[in-house]
């Protein structure tokens, strides 16, 4: 519904343009209609290929089917996606957690401070009650963080990611409780 819009002017402005919308066109004007289909989430050539392929063999069917819906040839692409960026950014990747920590020094220098910096940095490893309120308050402990598994939880995937990167969670966690306790 939300693309309605889009897809109404879309699709008029290529026919003004084009000729009509569902005919065979080569060049620019294949490229703007793989375009907008896209935009409209049509399945491409590809993956419905390999959608009837998976449709075809009933072990992957019953496998796959369970955990990726009606189209697990882009789900499943998709989580590769995810898991390809998780491992490349930050799997036991100690310079992101290091690049994490070093909200610390711009928290000291921002706030001109390393003492006050040092005593938001105890109060976010050992969080009190205040604290808690404070955080609750400012909607920290809803944020989320660049190492959320959204979508990865089908495939069981999810785990495993929070397990590598475990330090760097640790880090990106304590920053925004830092700046606040501080």
């Amino acid at each position: 519904m939300a693309l309605d819009p889009f897809k109404h002017e879309a699709t008029s402005r290529f026919e003004r343009l084009y000729g009509k919308f569902n005919d065979r066109h080569d060049g620019e004007a294949a490229y703007i209609r793989d375009y907008i289909d896209d935009v409209l989430g049509v399945p491409t050539q590809i993956e419905r290929r390999l959608n009837s392929w998976i449709e075809k063999h009933p072990s992957l069917r019953a496998f796959l089917g369970e955990y990726f819906g009606s189209r697990p040839a882009l789900q499943l692409a998709g989580n590769l996606t995810g898991l390809a960026s998780a491992l490349k950014l930050n799997f036991l990747n100690v310079a992101s957690t290091m690049l994490q920590l070093t909200q610390f020094i711009n928290l000291a220098g921002s706030i001109n401070s390393y003492d006050y910096a040092f005593q938001g940095l105890k109060r976010a490893l050992r969080i009190n009650m205040q604290d808690k309120m404070i955080l609750h308050r400012s909607g920290i402990q809803s944020t989320l963080g660049i190492d959320n598994a959204a979508g990865y939880s089908k495939a069981g995937v999810k785990r495993w990611i929070q397990y590598s990167t475990v330090s760097f969670r640790y880090a990106d966690g304590c920053a925004p409780r830092r700046r606040r306790t501080a």
